[in-house]
């Protein structure tokens, strides 16, 4: 979801490929691809935000997909910048060998999700809490240029996010209870419940809303949801705000 910035642990990739003449050779030494899998140092895969991905010794790993076919484009099966870490689902099981392409969908390793698109729920009543009224929305990022969009549109299409999110709204939920019980006005009730101006007892609720601030969604499942959510739907003093009019 966040752009991959692989420039500096190209030249550790390459060191790795250049050493096999196909992809399948490399694929199917263990060592090595387990080797290069750890040095993206990510836990989630780029293409949904949902899945884990992480590298543990030589037990799991994640999937290789080639962003553009090596079916079709077989000079660049042995490209880093084709080899997307990613997880099962997204690889085998959605994109497959659909054809992909920089003009036809976002590159993760190129282009940045996160400051495209932002999530956001579609109310369809005023009790927010309750899964069956709102649904998750994946909706253009005001400053994300229109071609750059496009792009994410077809990612989103392709990887069937807004389905698959929907089954993630009590992730959603949890944070908008967080919004509406842990906010600074609920300062002075906090200090009569425990009978003291007790800072660190207050400063636990309130973080628990501006932990997602500064989240790290490349290692944290459903991170740009949390961070969209929060950020959405909190005002400066962490209160939840009114959500859209709902239809």
């Amino acid at each position: 979801m966040k752009k991959i910035d692989i420039k500096k642990i190209k030249e550790e990739l390459k060191e790795i490929l250049k050493s096999f003449e196909t992809f399948e050779r490399f694929s199917s030494n263990k060592e090595q691809a387990y080797k290069y899998a750890k040095i993206f140092k990510i836990k989630i895969c780029p293409y949904c935000n949902i899945n884990y991905i992480y590298t543990v010794d030589d037990i799991v790993r994640p999937d290789f997909d080639h962003f553009e076919p090596k079916s079709t484009h077989p000079e660049k099966e042995l490209d880093a910048n084709n080899i997307i870490p990613c997880c099962p689902i997204c690889n085998s099981r959605l994109k497959k060998m659909k054809e992909f392409n920089g003009k036809t969908h976002l590159h993760p390793f190129k282009k940045d999700f996160d400051s495209i698109v932002d999530f956001k729920l579609d109310l369809k009543a005023t009790n927010y809490l309750d899964e069956e009224n709102f649904l998750i929305d994946i909706v253009k990022s005001k400053k994300a240029k229109v071609q750059d969009y496009k792009l994410a549109q077809k990612n989103i299409e392709e990887f069937k996010l807004i389905e698959r999110y929907q089954q993630h709204k009590d992730c959603a939920i949890e944070i908008l209870k967080e919004l509406k019980y842990y906010h600074i006005s609920k300062k002075e009730e906090i200090n009569k419940l425990v009978n003291m101006n007790n800072k660190f007892y207050i400063d636990y609720f309130l973080s628990k809303v501006s932990k997602y601030k500064n989240i790290d969604i490349n290692n944290v499942s459903l991170g740009k949801l949390k961070k969209d959510i929060a950020k959405r739907y909190a005002t400066q003093n962490n209160k939840v705000t009114l959500i859209e009019k709902y239809k």
